[in-house]
């Protein structure tokens, strides 16, 4: 078992254009996740220090505002001083108390023609 991306996310289909990869694994959706996730609180805070990125990080995931799926759709909206929910493609960001993920799906793969094939997705 391992993580898994939320492939059933308007956020992993993006991610997998924006990647150019078909089927782009936890670890590749998590890495455009956290870039997504500092450029919004950056953003958010309107400063570029890790107090101000730990203080608004949750803000922007965790909060009421609109949905969003891309770091580009987010900053539009923060420009425009409304709040935003960003939602990845890895899943949910942080759960409410620990910089950890909150929910996790995982999946399993098997070796077939010398690439790995995503079976299930939990």
């Amino acid at each position: 078992m391992q993580p898994s991306a939320d492939v059933s996310s308007p956020a992993y289909e993006l991610a997998r254009k924006r990647l150019g990869i078909a089927e782009p694994d936890s670890y590749e959706t998590q890495a455009t996740d956290w870039a997504s996730l500092v450029s919004l609180s950056i953003a958010k805070a309107k400063a570029a220090t890790g107090v101000a990125i730990h203080d608004n990080v949750r803000k922007i995931c965790q909060g009421s505002g609109a949905k969003v799926y891309s770091a580009v759709e987010g900053l539009k909206l923060l420009a425009q001083g409304k709040e935003i929910n960003y939602e990845g493609a890895s899943g949910p960001a942080i759960s409410p108390t620990s910089a950890t993920s909150s929910t996790a799906s995982s999946a399993t793969t098997r070796l077939a023609a010398a690439e790995f094939v995503l079976v299930k997705v939990a």
